[in-house]
């Protein structure tokens, strides 16, 4: 019998009667945690407005390349945040790792609002991305070890929507702004300074949230980790659903500990370990160069180029996005355990394929390539109003599938004595892949203008086959499970919905 058969007749046993587990509280810890994603989600949002604004040019004195670098410096940032998380989290756990983020995102957030020059905002970006990249690979982590695991697909996709709604806050705090400060620097230093408000949110927070209980387990605090995982539940201590999931963390961990403390280079010498890393670090680094980031970072220019209107028009019509990247969020939130993960993923590649390549043939077409001949473009207003189309139905696929899914599956995965080491290592490959987005796509447009999205276009197809034959379905499994599933390669892509059916109807 496998380990994920054991695991499913263990929760089978339990008592029909017995009074089950409610979400109330786990749902409460981790839409807290999340305002982490809410944070990502503005910093990430905030610049690509402000770099269009008349008064932050005016006012810095910016280049092009000084332009490009503010966001690529704060993703250089995150880069090195997500890296050391991971060192951080084993050590100091979960919660607190989190808060001592809170308190880089305060200081990032007011040196940037404050700055008097480029390297001062240079600085503050930096130290800002440091705490996003930290966040953005914590917070699903922490999410995952809390949430009952027949809501945790939704749970940690709540992150997603949590990041995408700090996105579309940008976009309007951009806007507003820059209606009610015309001709003052408060149209861009007040966007700037609003991380430091969700900052200090996340700090006075997150300081109430229990600690994660597999951490705690990790650690030989067993006490504590059975009363918190009791209180997450909302449930007693000696309940029968809690002991048997609190003896399954157990077994897992001495299973874990027989293994040993596996180091980086253990990590890559393993097969099953070495395959998982591999195949989520792919996965991750499709998610950003896909052309998302492009499309976010890059968005105004855009419809610049496309000839849609002035400062006011391009302002709204990223707000706009806003709206639909957090509107397309909602509906995965509740298809995901029903749909799983792998069949989410595929839709939205072909989704993306198609009309980033729509995108790259009408800029073919219309400029020849050369991003000075928009004539076409000014005598043909449709066909501006068409790309921007293009630009909105490709990311709306993008927020339905590989935004928020890419979270849950690297969430997931990786056994508790590996999981901080691995998400730290995909994570780098995350934001290393978003920072070459972010170099190479104001670069490529200053040469061609169709080129660039006929190559992220082909990146997205690509992305069909590497998630068809390499990524299992893991939806309705426990994190204690993951071995087995990974383990057995027939299952993979026919992950037996009976077993799953056991699992949901134990919640």
């Amino acid at each position: 019998m496998g380990e994920h058969e054991f695991l499913t007749e263990t929760w089978s046993k339990i008592d029909p009667s017995v009074k089950k587990p409610r979400i109330g509280y786990s749902v409460f810890v981790c839409i807290v945690a999340a305002i982490g994603g809410l944070s990502f989600g503005y910093d990430l949002g905030v610049l690509s407005s402000v770099l269009v604004m008349p008064r932050f040019t005016e006012s810095l004195t910016l280049s092009t390349w000084d332009k490009t670098n503010i966001v690529g410096l704060f993703l250089v940032g995150c880069t090195f945040g997500s890296a050391l998380q991971g060192i951080f989290s084993d050590k100091f756990g979960r919660k607190w790792t989190i808060i001592c983020g809170a308190l880089f995102v305060i200081l990032g957030g007011l040196i940037q609002s404050l700055a008097l020059n480029v390297p001062m905002l240079f600085a503050g970006r930096f130290i800002d991305g440091l705490a996003i990249g930290a966040f953005s690979a914590l917070v699903p982590v922490y999410m995952a070890e809390c949430a009952i695991h027949s809501f945790r697909g939704a749970m940690v996709t709540g992150q997603q929507f949590m990041i995408i709604l700090g996105m579309s806050l940008a976009y309007w705090v951009d806007f507003l702004t820059y209606r009610v400060f015309p001709s003052s620097d408060w149209q861009w230093r007040a966007p700037l300074i609003v991380p430091t408000l969700l900052g200090l949110l996340i700090f006075f927070t997150m300081m109430t949230m229990p600690r994660s209980p597999r951490w705690l387990l990790s650690k030989g605090h067993s006490n504590e980790a059975l009363i918190n995982l009791a209180r997450l539940r909302m449930l007693p201590v000696d309940n029968e659903y809690v002991t048997t999931e609190f003896a399954e963390m157990e077994w897992s961990l001495e299973r874990d500990q027989q293994t040993g403390s596996t180091t980086f280079k253990e990590m890559l010498s393993t097969p099953i370990l070495r395959k998982r890393l591999l195949v989520i670090c792919g996965i991750n680094a499709y998610q950003q160069l896909s052309g998302n980031n492009g499309v976010s970072y890059y968005a105004p220019q855009f419809y610049q180029l496309l000839q849609v209107g002035g400062t006011d028009s391009l302002l709204l019509l990223q707000g706009v996005y806003g709206l639909i990247i957090l509107i397309m969020t909602i509906p995965t939130i509740f298809i995901i355990e029903r749909l799983g993960r792998r069949l989410i993923l595929i839709a939205g590649s072909v989704i993306m394929t198609f009309f980033m390549l729509a995108l790259g043939i009408l800029f073919a077409v219309t400029t020849g390539g050369d991003p000075n001949n928009v004539a076409t473009l000014v005598a043909n207003k449709s066909l501006g109003i068409l790309g921007v189309c293009f630009i909105l139905l490709f990311i709306a696929g993008y927020m339905a599938s590989w935004g928020p899914v890419v979270w849950v599956v690297s969430s997931e995965v990786f056994p508790l004595r590996v999981r901080s080491k691995a998400i730290a290592v995909s994570s780098m490959i995350q934001w290393l892949s978003n920072t070459l987005t972010v170099y190479i796509v104001p670069l490529a447009m200053a040469v061609n203008t169709y080129g660039i999205f006929i190559a992220l276009g082909l990146v997205a197809f690509t992305s069909i086959p590497f998630v068809y034959f390499f990524l299992p379905e893991t939806r309705g499994a426990t994190l204690e499970e993951m071995d087995d599933i990974w383990l057995e390669e027939k299952k993979i892509l026919n992950f037996s919905r009976k077993e799953m059916e056991v699992q949901d109807s134990l919640i």
